[in-house]
């Protein structure tokens, strides 16, 4: 039996962001092919509490699958959410010291101590702080899946921001710290990453950041659980009476990518549509974990929009809904809702962005992508009114996710390249 030492940043769970499901995905996956999982999870000290107590039903699953975890607190150094006075008493750290980012290293002793008590055949270490943090460590075969580079949430998280905006003393600070930091960033990611055996990442668009750096990185699908229950496909009338068409909005909201994505809604894509479709034709259902902006929250219930919020069960809210609606800007990292929508047979409509972190996309094949609100907005009411259209995309969606992101075609990658590791050790 193989035994896997998996680290991770973030507790994998379905339901949470994309990197919990991701990890969630490949661990399942490594278990059902017999491989024995000792987990060890990093998370900020302020949420180990909460996941002992109110989100233990993940952590009793979690203990119940793998062989042994383990959670692992460690401090922030300088919290984005700091007030302004303790940035500024803390400015030689804010404006160099990569610890504010990644401060794993501080527990790296812990993260040994639980891999040296039975020590696994390979470790698996997912996410920048745990790579960071164990890049010195070679008593064992590892290989590392880093996360998105740093640099270009720092430089979307300012390029975002309105010219107003740009002048708070917050964001002032925000800047500095980008002009600073993303060359060091940059740098730290790329000498670390050369100390591992094996490299891989999640996202087209990193792939090929990190192989012009000079690192042999493989390109990786993300592995996604294909879910017990899926839609029916089946020929529709071209016109629905019966009932509006359901279309659907799943993530975690509170997010980088879920925020950019809720901004556009409110903005371009709820005033078009309420001018184009009679209330009778549509329904917005908005769910997963995070709550939205109290100014953005107000907007959307004025709309013929339903808030679920965090759902126990996701495959509900996919199988009862006609089309995923992906509206997300932000050009860091995969989209994993909408590979979790293509495992479900969903008819795509989506911001072109997400065709840098998921080549498999086709606009007009197995989705339809739209460069601006407006573009998204028309190829969403083409959907609307046309089940045909739908039908199509929904079937070519579930052929392009068995294909490539179904774990037993993205896990068996990974699998394999563990047995390689430790056949040439």
């Amino acid at each position: 039996m193989l035994t896997v030492g998996f680290i991770s940043e973030g507790v994998p769970y379905p339901g949470g962001s994309g990197g919990q499901f991701v990890t969630w995905s490949l661990i399942n996956y490594l278990i059902k092919h017999g491989c024995s999982v000792r987990l060890c999870v990093l998370l900020p000290k302020s949420e180990v509490d909460r996941w002992e107590a109110n989100e233990r039903r993940h952590m009793e699953v979690l203990r119940h699958i793998c062989s042994d975890v383990v959670l692992i607190g460690f401090e922030s150094v300088v919290s984005s959410k700091s007030k302004l006075l303790d940035k500024i008493i803390s400015l030689p750290i804010y404006l160099s010291g990569y610890s504010q980012f990644y401060p794993h290293e501080s527990v790296k002793k812990n993260i040994v101590d639980f891999i040296e008590k039975d020590k696994p055949d390979v470790i698996y270490i997912f996410d920048t702080g745990p790579m960071i943090a164990m890049s010195d460590y070679k008593e064992v075969p590892r290989m590392v899946v880093p996360g998105d580079p740093l640099f270009e949430v720092l430089k979307y998280r300012i390029s975002s921001l309105t010219l107003k905006e740009r002048f708070q003393p917050n964001n002032i600070l925000r800047w500095l710290r980008y002009l600073f930091m993303h060359r060091k960033l940059e740098r730290l990611v790329i000498n670390k990453l050369r100390n591992y055996e094996w490299v891989g990442i999640y996202g087209d668009q990193h792939a090929k950041w990190l192989v012009q750096n000079g690192i042999d990185c493989n390109s990786l699908p993300i592995p996604v659980m294909a879910p017990k229950r899926r839609r029916i496909l089946s020929a529709a009338p071209l016109h629905r009476t019966d009932k509006p068409v359901s279309i659907l909005i799943f993530g975690r909201q509170n997010s980088t990518a879920g925020l950019t994505g809720v901004k556009l809604l409110v903005q371009e894509i709820l005033p078009i549509l309420r001018k184009s479709v009679g209330k009778d034709r549509y329904q917005i259902h908005i769910a997963g974990a995070g709550g939205l902006p109290v100014a953005f929250e107000k907007e959307i219930r004025k709309a013929n929009c339903v808030i679920h919020g965090e759902v126990e069960d996701m495959a509900d809210v996919f199988i009862n809904s006609d089309i995923f609606l992906e509206t997300s800007t932000y050009p860091v990292g995969v989209r994993t809702r909408i590979v979790t929508a293509l495992s479900f047979g969903m008819c795509v409509v989506a911001c072109s962005q997400s065709k840098m972190g998921i080549s498999k996309l086709v606009n007009g094949e197995n989705c339809l992508l739209g460069d601006t609100g407006c573009q998204i907005v028309d190829n969403l009411l083409r959907c609307v009114k046309d089940a045909n259209l739908r039908e199509k995309l929904s079937a070519n969606a579930l052929k392009t996710y068995e294909a490539t992101f179904d774990p037993e075609v993205a896990g068996k990658i990974v699998l394999r390249e563990m047995k390689r590791l430790i056949s040439v050790v």
